[in-house]
C-alpha cells in the first residue's frame, strides 16, 4: 500500500508520507519483520514478582526513599542558609535585611520555584 495521495485513518498531518513506495504509518508489517527495532519482545515494565526485598516492596524502594530524604534535606537546608545570609549584618557578609523582609524573600523564592 503506497501513501502517494491518501492518509491512513489513524495518521495525523505530522506523520511523514513516503512517496517512494515504502511502507508508511499504518501499513501492515510484512511477515517475518519486527514491528519495532527499539522494543524487545520480552520487555518487562515493572519489577519481577521475586523482587520483594523490603517488607514486600521492590528492592529499589529503600534507595528511592534515601534519595528523597537527602533531596528534602538539601532543599530545606538551602532555604535556612539563604535566610541567614539575607538577615545577617553587612559586616558579617550578609545583606542586612530585617528578619521579616528576609522571610518574605525566602517565601517568594519558594513559591516561585515550587509552582
Amino acid at each position: 500500500m503506497s501513501h502517494d495521495a491518501e492518509r491512513t485513518p489513524g495518521s495525523t498531518s505530522l506523520d511523514p508520507v513516503p512517496t517512494d513506495g515504502t511502507p508508511g504509518p499504518g501499513d501492515p508489517v510484512p511477515e517475518g519483520a519486527r514491528s519495532s527495532l527499539y522494543v524487545p519482545k520480552g520487555l518487562r515494565t515493572g519489577p519481577s514478582l521475586e523482587d520483594r526485598a523490603f517488607i514486600g516492596h521492590p528492592g529499589g524502594l529503600p534507595w528511592m526513599l534515601q534519595v528523597e530524604m537527602w533531596e528534602r534535606f538539601s532543599w530545606f537546608g538551602m532555604r535556612a542558609i539563604l535566610l541567614y545570609f539575607l538577615v545577617d549584618t553587612l559586616a558579617n557578609g550578609g545583606l542586612g535585611l530585617s528578619t521579616n523582609t528576609g522571610q518574605v524573600v525566602v517565601s517568594a523564592y519558594g513559591a516561585a520555584v515550587c509552582s
